[in-house]
């Protein structure tokens, strides 16, 4: 069904790790406002290219993030 966007906006917040080979894994919806909403978001983040791993002690290391997806 397409998505019931408020007329003011929403904003998903979507929470991932990025591993040491900087693959994007364990996504996830923190907060959400609409299911339709929610799985495009997560389509979204999945589709990313590969990011820069995080790195400890020199060794690339799995790092989680939480960002806000905005749709109007």
């Amino acid at each position: 069904r397409p998505a019931q966007v408020p007329p003011g906006g929403g904003k998903v917040y979507v929470q991932f790790v990025v591993g040491p080979q900087g693959t994007i894994t364990s996504t996830n919806i923190v907060k959400g406002f609409d299911p339709a909403c929610d799985a495009e978001a997560l389509r979204a983040v999945a589709a990313l290219p590969r990011w820069q791993p995080g790195r400890q002690h020199g060794q690339p290391t799995a790092v989680r993030f939480v960002i806000p997806i905005t749709f109007k």
